[in-house]
C-alpha cells in the first residue's frame, strides 16, 4: 500500500483513486503509513482534491472493498453516515461508513496527533481546510466519551 502511494505508476491517478484515502484510514494506527502520507503532503505530492477523502479517512470513515448488501448485518446498511463507491476501471465497489466500533481516547489521540503533524507539512488551503475539519470531528468524538 505505501509503496503504492510513493509509486505514482503503481497507484494510479484521478479521482477515482482511493489508494490514498485508505492509507489515511490505517495512518493513525500504522507510523509507516502515517509517515508516507506526512511525506507525500511534504512534497507536494497530494492532489487537492484527494485532501477531503484523505481528512474523511482520517476522521473515522472505514473504506471497505466489499459489497455492502452482501455478508453485512441489516443494521450496518441502516448505519449514518454509509457512503458507496464505484469504478468502472476494474469494476471495484467501495463503502465506507464511520468508525465500525468506538474508538479510544488513545485511537482518538493518534488521529489528532497525525492531523497536526499533516497540517503542519503542507500549505496547501485545500488540505488546511479539509484537515481543521477533520480535527473538528475528532474533537467532537474526543468530547463525547
Amino acid at each position: 500500500m505505501i509503496h503504492g502511494v510513493q509509486d505514482l505508476e503503481l497507484g494510479g491517478s484521478g479521482r477515482d483513486n482511493f489508494r490514498l484515502q485508505i492509507l489515511a484510514q490505517f495512518a493513525a494506527q500504522y507510523p509507516e503509513a502515517g509517515t508516507a502520507l506526512i511525506d507525500q503532503a511534504r512534497l507536494n505530492q497530494i492532489p487537492d482534491w484527494a485532501w477531503r477523502r484523505i481528512a474523511t479517512g482520517l476522521a473515522g470513515d472505514q473504506y471497505q472493498l466489499t459489497n455492502p448488501l452482501q455478508n453485512v448485518e441489516p443494521s450496518a446498511m441502516s448505519k449514518p453516515g454509509l457512503k458507496t463507491y464505484h469504478i468502472e476501471k476494474g469494476n471495484q465497489n467501495f463503502f465506507s461508513t464511520p468508525f465500525s466500533e468506538d474508538p479510544s481516547g488513545e485511537q482518538l489521540g493518534q488521529r489528532l496527533d497525525l492531523i497536526d503533524r499533516l497540517l503542519a507539512a503542507t500549505s496547501s488551503s485545500a488540505a488546511t481546510e479539509a484537515l481543521r475539519s477533520a480535527r473538528v470531528i475528532v474533537l467532537a468524538k474526543t468530547s463525547s466519551r
